[in-house]
């Protein structure tokens, strides 16, 4: 029902189907590897897999690798550079200068020469036919951070390339790694860290986030919280910002094509036997991905040399600087989030934009905000949000409810593409 949808949008930022099927007997007979958990091992696994991948797909065009601060990314480029030419490969980043996602791309594709791409999303008049179109793609998920990822993909690809993405490499190697054990634990934890806006919650006050979360029944080889994030959270949420896919089906839906430019769209972590070694790694292994990152150095020694976004960027034996970054870093969130009014944010681990500031200084942000309140007030959804108390705490910095604004815009995109899909 509608009804639902939008109580779990305004909660969670996305909607939330059943999960998919994490586990079936075709996961064991995708195997064909001693499951070796050493770096070695490890390695073997990644190279059937990529060997596997690149043998079902016909490369008309480029390679196109978008490149982040995290690790996935720089699989996929290693993974690519051991099997085609430099000439071949293009990358891309997107975000605004000085974010750690925007600049660590370009010295990661520096440093093994290859072309790359910076889209500045500073830069990027948006509008609300742009936003509509992107969200017919990509619905009932954070609308904007799909726009921003279709519009920086269909940027540098066409239909003849071919976009490798890291999808699911973090969530299966330990990279969200939980203290939850029981199933009210994981329920629990879960709600908290996926609730979208944290500062207010502009769900109705009679919503239980929970709902439809206690009935599941994982597979025993699952832990719960895992089967949350992956049959939930990354199936209905992050496939669709990737634009490959409105809900990803499960293990071995590893190949599917870009919603806006019918590139061919790759996510090799998705693959059956990728899966099955992971699943069945022992917690030690997965632990602060203590493997992946072990396998990542042993096979790409010169793109570790560069450091992460989870190191501010520092390389990763300048263990002392690291603190120090992660120090003052934390000082800076818990300024900007006492003092919204006098103290600007610290943008370096941002995604896309600041959309803080941006709603309050950009006359295009502005305008995407109020045509989203007139639609929702027109069709009457979601009477008990005080739409004109959030932005007006917003733009007198009172308060920093960028969030719930996001929501608002959503919210409203997703319910004129079902409004216009209905006439």
């Amino acid at each position: 029902m509608l009804g639902d949808t939008i109580n779990e949008y305004l909660y969670y930022g996305y909607a939330k189907k059943n999960p998919i099927t994490l586990w079936d007997g075709t996961l064991n007979s995708e195997d064909n590897f001693e499951l070796d958990y050493t770096p070695d091992g490890a390695s073997k696994k990644l190279d059937h897999i990529f060997d596997d991948v690149f043998s079902k797909i016909k490369l008309d065009g480029y390679c196109i690798i978008p490149l982040s601060g995290g690790w996935d990314s720089r699989v996929m480029l290693g993974s690519a550079l051991n099997r085609l030419p430099t000439c071949q490969i293009k990358t891309v980043s997107f975000g605004c200068p000085k974010q750690l996602d925007y600049e660590l791309g370009y010295k990661l594709a520096n440093s093994v020469g290859v072309e790359h791409h910076r889209v500045d999303l500073s830069k990027i008049q948006v509008n609300w036919l742009s936003l509509i179109s992107s969200t017919r793609n990509s619905p009932w998920t954070y609308a904007l951070d799909a726009f921003f990822n279709s519009f920086s993909i269909s940027s540098v690809s066409n239909e003849k390339d071919t976009i490798l993405s890291g999808f699911m490499g973090d969530p299966l190697t330990g990279g969200h790694t939980s203290p939850s054990t029981t199933k009210h634990e994981a329920i629990a934890e879960f709600q908290a860290k996926q609730k979208f806006s944290k500062r207010e919650n502009i769900s109705p006050s009679l919503y239980n986030p929970s709902e439809g979360l206690e009935h599941l029944v994982p597979p025993k080889e699952i832990k719960y919280i895992d089967y949350l994030d992956y049959g939930i959270r990354q199936a209905n949420c992050i496939a669709p910002i990737l634009g490959f896919k409105k809900f990803w089906a499960g293990w071995g839906d590893y190949y599917s094509q870009h919603c806006m430019t019918k590139a061919n769209f790759l996510t090799p972590f998705t693959h059956k036997a990728w899966a099955n070694y992971w699943l069945k790694a022992s917690d030690n292994c997965k632990k602060d991905q203590k493997l992946y990152k072990e396998m990542i150095n042993t096979n790409f020694p010169k793109l570790v040399e560069i450091g992460s976004k989870d190191t501010f960027g520092i390389p990763h034996q300048k263990k002392m600087n690291i603190k120090i970054q992660q120090t003052i870093s934390r000082g800076k969130k818990k300024a900007h989030r006492y003092f919204p009014c006098k103290l600007t944010r610290e943008n370096s681990m941002l995604n896309y934009v600041d959309f803080s500031t941006f709603f309050r200084i950009r006359n295009d942000y502005q305008e995407i905000l109020y045509q989203a309140v007139d639609i929702l007030d027109k069709n009457c959804i979601a009477p008990w949000v005080n739409f004109e108390k959030i932005i007006d705490l917003h733009m007198k910095r009172k308060e920093d409810n960028y969030q719930s604004i996001l929501l608002i815009i959503g919210l409203a995109l997703n319910i004129e593409c079902l409004s216009k899909n209905n006439h």
